[in-house]
């Protein structure tokens, strides 16, 4: 919204005399404020500078994103996933927003409240970080802050299913024994980076993925529906599926 053009037209009035006028046939309106601005843009339309569809393109149920495509759009700058039945939208692009919106959806604001895994161990090089230095840190702490560490060496010794290779992986894609390999670890929310990566770096990738049995499902559906993921025959995907909280990380 441009404040200043609004207010040059009076705005303040002018919103006003469309409610009124609108009430008195409506008698109430269904989407509060939205109502009034349609309302209002319906008898002025000039006020609306129209944009590309790629910058507001709806991908939900009964809409014609498909007018949108045909024009030759490729690349989405802003959606407008708004739809009850988001999940079951059949789109070039939804699958990969569905993923995102899977993302969000799973976070929790109470882990904002949670304080970092201290142990004593912040002065700790990772390499020289063995099983008899864990413990060492271990012994001063709270009876909290021992259930915290004590789940941290847990997860060190736990062996997690694994699933190297889940997906196709192609050995002679490699271009030369001296090729460097990207390699790089991540969990469900960081999943979206991934298109990106690949798209930043065209050697050959090695992706250790922390997932758990249905976002290991998920994950099938995104790589398969993805443009920038599908052909790759040189990115290794290997699954390590989720137990507990902590992520196991090899240093």
């Amino acid at each position: 919204m441009d404040l200043v053009k609004l207010r040059a037209k009076n705005w303040s009035q002018m919103w006003r005399l469309v409610a009124e006028k609108d009430l008195v046939t409506m008698f109430a309106t269904s989407l509060a404020d939205q109502d009034i601005f349609n309302g209002l843009l319906k008898q002025y339309p000039s006020m609306v500078h129209k944009l590309p569809c790629q910058w507001n393109l709806q991908l939900s149920d009964n809409t014609r994103s498909e007018i949108c495509y045909s024009t030759g759009v490729h690349d989405l700058n802003i959606i407008h996933f708004n739809s009850p039945k988001k999940l079951d939208v059949k789109n070039k692009n939804v699958e990969y927003f569905r993923n995102h919106y899977l993302t969000f959806l799973q976070y929790d604001g109470n882990l904002l409240r949670r304080e970092m895994i201290d142990c004593n161990m912040t002065t700790v090089s990772p390499k020289m970080l063995t099983k008899e230095s864990l413990e060492q840190a271990t012994k001063d702490d709270s009876p909290e802050d021992e259930t915290k560490c004590y789940e941290l060496e847990k997860a060190r010794d736990r062996v997690y299913r694994t699933h190297p290779f889940f997906l196709d992986f192609d050995p002679s894609s490699f271009q030369s024994e001296g090729e460097v390999t990207l390699v790089a670890q991540l969990s469900m929310d960081r999943l979206h980076m991934i298109e990106a990566l690949c798209d930043q770096w065209k050697g050959p990738v090695s992706l250790s993925l922390y997932l758990s049995d249905a976002e290991a499902d998920q994950f099938v559906k995104f790589a398969l529906s993805s443009s920038a993921l599908n052909q790759r025959k040189n990115v290794a995907y290997h699954v390590i599926y989720r137990e507990g909280v902590s992520i196991p990380i090899l240093i």
